[in-house]
Order: structure tokens, then C-alpha cells, then sequence
């Protein structure tokens, strides 16, 4: 496992590896959105303890300096919080297209993404970076969110797997001809 900090306990997805999946309700949106559906995508995950925390803070701003490249067809952005005084103080915006903030209280997101530990309150923010079949490609520090916005922009430049695959209308695809590419 990739970790952010070798003296860390709280062990991370490693590079290449897929994002868990998970259901959860969005701020302001979906009541149970489900997290596969943006593959296809660049994602950034940033996973904050509060949006009050003066470190998740800064990072958050940065981030959302790139809130145009965040248009929901080929790049998006979650902020994960586990704090419900989030969004009861209106810290969390969750009606801009592309950029959605989940509530994750029982912290059972942040653990899975090694985010959090389930025996304990610690609580470890970082940034993820997914490719678009939802694999890691990049993991980062609150305090490294311009690096992290590098990579995302890298990605966001790479031609998609779909664009190099021939296309085949669903007739054309039962010919052998199409079936045999």
C-alpha cells in the first residue's frame, strides 16, 4: 500500500488499484448517488475531517480554482466531509454541475478509502486523483492540492480508452466483420 506519509497507520489504495465502490447521499442533490457511474471521468476526491479545518480549507480553495474543469463529462470533483456542521453552517455548495460534497458521518467512505480508521477518531485528509476507470492515479497531501491539480490536468489532456475504440453501431456489431476487430 501507497501511504502519504511513511508514519502514517492508516493505510491507502495503491497506485493502479480501483476505488471501492459506494452508494451516499450528495449535499444538496442525489439521496443515493451511486459512485461507479462517473467512470469515464477524471476524478478528484479531496477527504477532509471539516471544511473548518484551516488546512482542508486552503487545500479546498485551491481545488476549486480549477471548478471549470470540473463539467461533469470528463472531470468531476467530491469533497468528502465528516463533519454534519457542514453542511448545517452552509459550508458545502452542492448545486455546481461537476462538483458534488458527501456527508460521511459514520466515516465509513473515508475508512474504506483509508481516509479514517473505523476503531478510532483519527482522521488522515488527503487528495485522490482517479483515472477514468476509477483507479488510482495519485494520492496527495491537503498542502500538495496544486500538484495534485497537475495530474488531474495531465489526465484530462490523455485521449479516453472509448476514443480509440472502433466505433460499431449495434447492426454493425452483429457482422462478423465488426465482431472480428
Amino acid at each position: 500500500m501507497i501511504r502519504l506519509d511513511p508514519s502514517t497507520s492508516i493505510p491507502k489504495p495503491g497506485y493502479g488499484t480501483p476505488a471501492p465502490w459506494f452508494k451516499a447521499p450528495v449535499f444538496g442533490g442525489n439521496p443515493q448517488f451511486t459512485f461507479h457511474t462517473v467512470a469515464g471521468r477524471v476524478v478528484v476526491l479531496f477527504f477532509m475531517p471539516s471544511t473548518s479545518d484551516p488546512s482542508a480549507k486552503a487545500a479546498l480553495d485551491t481545488l476549486m480554482r480549477a471548478a471549470d474543469h470540473f463539467d461533469d463529462s470528463r472531470g468531476c470533483f467530491f469533497g468528502v466531509s465528516c463533519d454534519p456542521e457542514d453542511g448545517a453552517a452552509g459550508r458545502l455548495d452542492g448545486n455546481n454541475r461537476g462538483i458534488r460534497f458527501l456527508l460521511d458521518v459514520d466515516r465509513s467512505i473515508s475508512t474504506s478509502f483509508g481516509a479514517a480508521c473505523a476503531a478510532s477518531t483519527e482522521h488522515e485528509s488527503y487528495i485522490l486523483i482517479l483515472d477514468r476507470q476509477l483507479r488510482v492515479a495519485g494520492q496527495f497531501a491537503p498542502s500538495r492540492a496544486n500538484e495534485a491539480l497537475t495530474l488531474f490536468g495531465r489526465l484530462l489532456g490523455e485521449v479516453a480508452v472509448d476514443e480509440l475504440a472502433p466505433s460499431c453501431s449495434s447492426r454493425a456489431f452483429s457482422s462478423r466483420r465488426c465482431a472480428r476487430r
